[in-house]
């Protein structure tokens, strides 16, 4: 004897209809192409007058925005980014508990034998605060490379006007390391 089951069985379905595009092919190209050219051209934002001292990291800051593209979607920089920007800043002064945290974290997940080699051991996984600390840093680095960019555009009324807007921000969310 065979028992039904008691629960109901799905009907056969089509196959899954697409969503709605929410943007314009054109726009989608367009937002594509930008984020393209802040990949490859945006700088290397670093503590002022630091500027050269990382010039032979460019290969590996190329890498890694290729890799995390996604980031530059969200509006952050690559964490790569964030540890060469901290480590920077902390020649200036030295960090707060919190910022060495962050980078002693940063440091082990992307120069793994230096770490291992000098017994550096930085935080496990980032928690809380300093979690949302480096996104800070992040967006701020992002928005400093906007900048960047939107200043080498070509001069117009709105394009003026995203600068002065972006100038602002940048201005404002710097976050303080020291």
């Amino acid at each position: 004897m065979v028992q039904q089951s008691s629960l109901p069985i799905p009907e056969a379905q089509g196959p899954p209809t697409p969503k709605p595009r929410s943007k314009s092919p054109e726009k989608e190209c367009k937002e594509f192409a930008q984020l393209f050219v802040h990949i490859l051209k945006a700088p290397m934002v670093v503590w002022p007058g630091y500027e050269e001292d990382f010039k032979d990291k460019w290969d590996k800051i190329l890498i890694q925005r290729l890799a995390h593209h996604q980031d530059f979607v969200e509006g952050m920089c690559t964490e790569y980014e964030a540890m060469l920007y901290i480590s920077t800043a902390t020649l200036v002064a030295p960090p707060s508990h919190n910022w060495f945290n962050i980078y002693m974290w940063l440091f082990n997940r992307y120069m793994p034998e230096a770490a291992k080699a000098n017994d550096l051991v930085g935080p496990a996984e980032l928690e809380g605060s300093d979690a949302e600390d480096l996104k800070r840093l992040r967006q701020w680095i992002f928005k400093s490379q906007a900048l960047h960019l939107k200043r080498k555009e070509q001069p117009d009324a709105q394009n003026v006007q995203k600068i002065v807007q972006l100038e602002r921000e940048v201005k404002v969310e710097q976050p303080r390391l020291i």
